[in-house]
């Protein structure tokens, strides 16, 4: 019982500051459950990262889901999963609820409150990349290590970058996190433990085109090169795998036995919620059908799940939108927690609403989504986990293992780019200048030196920067 308590009380802190998106949560994921709790260790932790890293979903809660599998046993799925996610969809149904109540200001000032808490989070990145750096100089690979982390960073940096700079354009390079694992997987597969010249020339200009392919490059026939591509990637994957990975697999029928009724009470409690959501209304099937497809399909993070949002929900009617890009999607934005259970919660609680005028009736329907959406996300992630387990030993997971670090940490500063972009934008819209950017940057050395000199606790850092920036963002 009490692992269970330190699981739930855990996972619900970390949602509750969880702004900044998946990645960012990373390294705060591990701090709570490797060093602090000791949940799990940093070898489990690593498995379940790069399996929630290739798979869709919301990447903190399938990480979150497999932390509670590991450390309380089959329901541990479901509790560190809802955990993790409840807090963020409480607050979006709580603002929902209550939206047209809301002044514009009150909004805002959730915003200033934010500013303080994505200086922490820069924080939190910078000690995960630090300690990156230090495991890499430790195994006598620090440039191979620096050169892996910021070609990943050149590689996804561009939009947030030319948003800083004021470019009023598209990056040449801004491609996805999905597109940065495809990548790093091919060549794993591709290369095996001991590449020859040729084999690393191949497999770089491979992954040149593919890169080229995805970006803003305006090469003539793009998608015909893309496809061309990603089947010439797939054909060398298998030719690697086959060369050097024969007879290393191995199927745990026991683990996919567990697997199985792990994913059965995130079933069970989503089939539950179904039913309540479906006795309100029949187009309850329509709107979880297409929750489910809708986390099925979000690679690329909150923004991306967005788009894909627009196209299945407000497109198809379910939710107007006025709804939608008025008051669902800046709500999502500036609370924390994953943005694919805040949004299809969301969805389910306007969409419950407009049917009878009654919050309970919204309430029902916003439960059966993020039952859906956290079906959706650590159900594939706990399949793939099954079979990630009995291909331990194959050599491109060891070379993952090896590799993992230095690509989060390049993905890492991309995010750190992001943040401050957020506290630009919201500088922008009040026309502050470069105060907001000064403004982080102090929150950002005073939120360091209470975690490195002072020693301070992650929760009493958290408040005093949150503080600080809402009565600075009011005094300007």
């Amino acid at each position: 019982m009490g692992k269970t308590k330190d699981l739930i009380f855990s996972m619900f802190r970390v949602g509750l500051i969880g702004f900044g998106g998946g990645n960012a949560l990373i390294p705060i994921l591990e701090q709570v459950a490797v060093d602090e709790q000791h949940l799990v260790n940093e070898d489990e932790y690593e498995e379940d990262m790069v399996v929630a890293s290739i798979t869709p979903g919301a990447l903190p809660v399938e990480i979150a889901g497999g932390i509670g599998r590991r450390s309380i046993g089959r329901i541990g799925l479901l509790i560190g999963a809802v955990a993790m996610a409840l807090p963020g969809v409480l607050l979006t149904l709580l603002i929902s609820s209550v939206i047209t109540m809301l002044s514009e200001n009150v909004l805002l000032q959730i915003r200033y409150l934010a500013v303080g808490v994505t200086a922490f989070i820069c924080c939190l990145l910078t000690e995960y990349i630090v300690a990156s750096a230090k495991q890499y100089r430790r195994r006598k690979l620090p440039k191979q290590g620096i050169y892996v982390a910021l070609i990943v960073f050149l590689l996804t940096c561009g939009k947030s970058l030319y948003r800083i700079l004021g470019i009023d354009r598209n990056p040449v390079f801004s491609i996805a996190t999905i597109h940065v694992f495809i990548v790093a997987f091919f060549l794993l597969f591709y290369l095996g433990n001991k590449p020859s010249k040729v084999g690393w020339a191949v497999g770089i200009a491979v992954s040149a085109l593919y890169v080229m392919s995805i970006s803003k490059m305006g090469i003539s026939g793009s998608k015909f090169i893309r496809i061309a591509t990603i089947i010439l990637m797939i054909v060398l994957a298998c030719y690697g795998l086959f060369r050097n990975g024969k007879g290393e697999a191995s199927f745990d029928k026991s683990a996919f036995r567990r697997t199985v009724a792990e994913i059965g009470w995130i079933f069970l409690f989503t089939a539950v919620s179904a039913i309540a959501a479906l006795l309100l209304t029949k187009e309850s099937v329509t709107y979880l059908t297409n929750g489910f497809i809708s986390s099925v399909m979000s690679f690329g993070g909150g923004d991306a799940y967005l788009t894909v949002a627009d196209g299945l929900f407000v497109q198809t009617g379910l939710i107007s939108e006025n709804d939608f890009y008025g008051y669902l999607v800046p709500v999502v934005n500036i609370l924390p927690g994953s943005i694919l259970c805040k949004t299809l919660s969301g969805i389910g609680y306007f969409m419950g609403y407009s049917i009878s005028g009654n919050v309970l009736s919204g309430m029902i329907t916003a439960s059966a989504g993020f039952f859906v959406s956290i079906l959706a996300s650590c159900g594939i992630f706990d399949l793939i986990g099954c079979f990630y387990g009995g291909l331990s030993d194959m050599y491109f997971i060891r070379g993952i293992r090896r590799w993992i670090r230095p690509i989060v940490s390049g993905l890492m500063v991309t995010v750190m780019l992001s943040l401050v972009w957020q506290s630009i934008k919201l500088g922008n819209e009040r026309n502050l200048g470069v105060m907001p950017f000064l403004l982080m940057a102090v929150l950002y050395a005073l939120d360091l030196f209470m975690l490195w000199r002072m020693k301070m606790k992650n929760g009493n850092v958290v408040f005093i920067s949150a503080v600080c920036a809402f009565i600075a963002y009011n005094l300007m």
